[in-house]
């Protein structure tokens, strides 16, 4: 099994927490982003679109973190990290459905302000608060029925928040997760895993 990524993208510390949370041991090969080569012809074969991170299991090949990660919960995972029964995967799928569409969309906007360092403008930051802010209000009211966002235990649908909130607590925006009681408490249960803190390099 092999993963071609990069240790402080995103979408590679998905995969990589994953994999600690499924205890499946892997190769990890570089992709340095730097040097522009997740753009060449090697990354390309793997990854036709130019991203990171794309993963080799025996004879499958898959690129695409959230389908990545499927894949080794459903492969490797002996029960872990998906729920058993249909609604709980609704749940599930729900969570992961509101982290792509609507969270990190606008999470990414202050992390490119913030942590990259490229302008993003008054209008879009201000409409990405405001729609980041709708976003953490309805995880925070799921959040006041479950521990974590499919139920009682933690599974793909919290993994897929990580990256992006570790990010965004280097923002100043941080202080929206933190005036909603049950997302912080949430982050706060999810960060201090260890198959989380091995992804995030701490």
């Amino acid at each position: 099994m092999k993963l071609f990524g990069h240790p402080g993208s995103t979408c590679t510390r998905k995969v990589l927490c994953t994999m600690n949370e499924l205890g499946v041991s892997h190769e990890f090969e570089l992709v340095d982003l730097a040097k522009g080569e997740h753009k060449l012809e090697a990354n390309l074969k793997r990854q036709p679109f130019g991203k990171i991170p794309s993963f080799e299991d025996g004879d499958v090949r898959l690129f695409e973190s959230r389908t990545i990660c499927r894949y080794l919960s459903d492969a490797h995972g002996q029960g872990k990290l998906t729920p058993a029964d249909a609604a709980g995967r609704a749940r599930m799928n729900l969570a992961i459905d509101i982290e792509a569409s609507y969270f990190t969309p606008h999470a990414m906007t202050f992390i490119y302000e913030h942590v990259f360092k490229r302008p993003q403008g008054d209008e879009k930051l201000a409409s990405a608060q405001q729609s980041l802010d709708h976003t953490l209000d309805v995880l925070d009211g799921i959040l006041a029925r479950t521990p974590y966002l499919a139920g009682a235990d933690f599974t793909l649908g919290d993994i897929v928040y990580l990256p992006y909130l570790e990010y965004l607590a280097l923002t100043p925006v941080f202080a929206s997760v933190k005036a909603r009681p049950n997302v912080s408490a949430w982050w706060t249960r999810c960060s201090e895993r260890p198959g989380w803190q091995k992804a995030a390099g701490r």
